[in-house]
C-alpha cells in the first residue's frame, strides 16, 4: 500500500501546480491499502480534489482539510472501497460525489459552506454508511439517487462547526 501522511492539515498543503487548475490533486487508482492523512488540499478554486476509481480498496482519508475544489472526493466504481473519517470538507462545490454505484463510508466529518451538495451516492451501492457527520450551510446535505435528502444517518448533526476563523481558511475547532 501507499501512504501519504502529513505533518498536520496547518503545515502540509498540496495546491494544484501554477498553470493546470483544472486537475485532480490525488488519483488512487485500482490500488489497495492506500492511506491519505494529516494534510490540506487546496484546490484554489478550480481543481478537484481526489479520484478513487478502478476498484480501489482498504483505501482511507483521514484527518485532513479539503478546501476550494470543484470536487472534493470522487469515488467512482462498485469495487471501489474508501474509508472517510474526521475530515473537514468545506468550501467545495461537491463534497463527495460516489458514482457506479462506489461504497460510501463517512464517520466523523465535518462538511460546511459546500455551494452543491456535502454528500452524493446511489441507493444500490453495497455501502451507504453515513454517520456522526456535521452537516452545516451546504447547498444540499445529501443527494440519493439524484434527491435531496435531509442528513439522516445515526448520530449526524446540522449546526455551526464554530471554526476558530473561517475567512482566514483557518478549521480548528
Amino acid at each position: 500500500g501507499v501512504q501519504v501522511i502529513g505533518s498536520g492539515a496547518e503545515s502540509t498543503i498540496i495546491e494544484p501546480p501554477v498553470g493546470f487548475p483544472d486537475v485532480y490533486l490525488v488519483g488512487i487508482d485500482g490500488i489497495s491499502a492506500a492511506s491519505l492523512s494529516r494534510l490540506t488540499l487546496d484546490g484554489q478554486g478550480t481543481a478537484h480534489g481526489i479520484l478513487i476509481e478502478s476498484g480501489a480498496n482498504s483505501v482511507r482519508i483521514a484527518h485532513d482539510i479539503i478546501r476550494n475544489m470543484a470536487d472534493a472526493i470522487v469515488m467512482d466504481g462498485s469495487a471501489t472501497n474508501v474509508e472517510i473519517v474526521n475530515d473537514t470538507i468545506v468550501k467545495n462545490t461537491n463534497g463527495i460525489s460516489a458514482t457506479n454505484n462506489a461504497n460510501i463510508d463517512v464517520r466523523n466529518t465535518i462538511f460546511a459552506f459546500n455551494t452543491d451538495t456535502a454528500i452524493r451516492y446511489q441507493s444500490a451501492a453495497s455501502t451507504t454508511l453515513h454517520q456522526y457527520n456535521d452537516y452545516f450551510l451546504n447547498g444540499t446535505d445529501l443527494n440519493i439517487d439524484g434527491v435531496g435528502h435531509a442528513a439522516d444517518g445515526l448520530g449526524e448533526i446540522t449546526i455551526d462547526p464554530l471554526f476558530a476563523d473561517e475567512a482566514a481558511d483557518n478549521y480548528r475547532l
